[in-house]
């Protein structure tokens, strides 16, 4: 059957690909995008391996950044099939959708019908290239599917090992761990490990098992400060805005981090053995650990200091004085200082 030669629909990746799939008809070159990379990756392979058997490598190419010539490409696609429907050549990370390349626009346009070609990119630019890819084959987008889809998905993938979830297991999975595919198929996989023997998934054990990867970072950046490591303490936050953490969620994950190290500083500073700072200020072994290895690379006046310019950043925000980047900006900005 002869492939698609247009795509009108370039917003929902899973539906496009599930489509062409279930139709049997496939455009000549394809653009999978978005920063949704595990939802990227596995439709990638589910279209690659409907389409042939990567093991021919006759009829199968596979180029990456470091071998992402396009006059290989070019050689290749253009050339007939041997003893097979077709020729299918996966391009990723190549970094052709960043800037022009005027060959691979040409070449585009006269791709044979019995070749496909499959962009994976991360980093995309909607400039002349990718207009041509829209123009005649498919651009598949993807993105974090919202807060419905992705229960879902949960719940299948828990019941689909034979275990059962309760429902505010899966609400407590989505409120701890960054929503992102790839982070939350690793926290479920490790749930289901954990609750394999008792056959269900209770909200016990996701606050057990399920840390957030936001309150990891924010103590990772909470110690790099202590270093005055300001090449860390940047890394760190422009991850938490690569994973659309909000602002006003950082501030307040530094804010509480400061506070629990400044209380765990003082009982410290009190004598108080680590049973008594985890009974009296009712917190978890875990972080309790985590707070004192804190509070002994603090001094008592520097985490009020800090804490107290957390509260100013809130304060800010609240009376619109500032916006929410704004002020977690130069709240790190103060904090690199002091």
């Amino acid at each position: 059957m002869a492939p698609k030669t247009t795509a009108k629909n370039k917003i929902d990746g899973m539906g496009i690909i599930n489509q062409h799939i279930s139709d049997g008809e496939f455009s000549r070159v394809y653009l999978m995008c978005g920063d949704e990379t595990y939802l990227m990756r596995q439709y990638r392979d589910k279209l690659v391996n409907t389409l042939i058997d990567t093991s021919d490598s006759m009829n199968f190419a596979h180029y990456k950044t470091d071998n992402a010539d396009p006059a290989d490409i070019t050689g290749f696609i253009q050339t007939m099939p041997f003893f097979g429907d077709r020729r299918v050549a996966l391009v990723e990370g190549s970094g052709f959708f960043e800037g022009g390349n005027s060959d691979l626009i040409s070449m585009i346009a006269e791709i044979p019908d019995t070749s496909v070609l499959i962009f994976v990119e991360t980093k995309v630019k909607k400039e002349a290239l990718y207009k041509k890819v829209a123009e005649i084959g498919t651009v598949a987008e993807f993105s974090t599917p919202n807060a419905a889809t992705l229960s879902s998905w949960i719940v299948g993938k828990i019941t689909g090992e034979g275990l059962q979830v309760e429902k505010a297991a899966v609400a407590a999975i989505l409120e701890n761990v960054t929503l992102d595919m790839n982070n939350l198929s690793n926290e479920v996989e490790k749930l289901i490990f954990y609750c394999m023997d008792r056959g269900v998934v209770t909200v016990a054990d996701v606050e057990k098992m399920c840390v957030s990867q936001i309150e990891n970072n924010i103590f990772a950046m909470i110690d790099a400060l202590s270093r005055k490591d300001s090449k860390t303490v940047i890394a760190l936050y422009e991850d938490l805005v690569y994973l659309k953490t909000p602002y006003k969620v950082m501030l307040s994950n530094i804010t509480t981090n400061f506070r629990r190290t400044l209380q765990v500083k003082l009982c410290m500073e009190e004598g108080k053995s680590f049973g008594d700072i985890v009974t009296t200020l009712g917190i978890k072994e875990y972080p309790a650990k985590k707070y004192m290895s804190l509070a002994k690379k603090y001094e008592y006046d520097t985490l009020k200091s800090f804490y107290d310019r957390c509260g100013e950043a809130d304060i800010h925000i609240k009376t619109f004085v500032m916006n929410e980047k704004m002020a977690m900006d130069l709240l790190l900005a103060d904090l690199l200082k002091k």
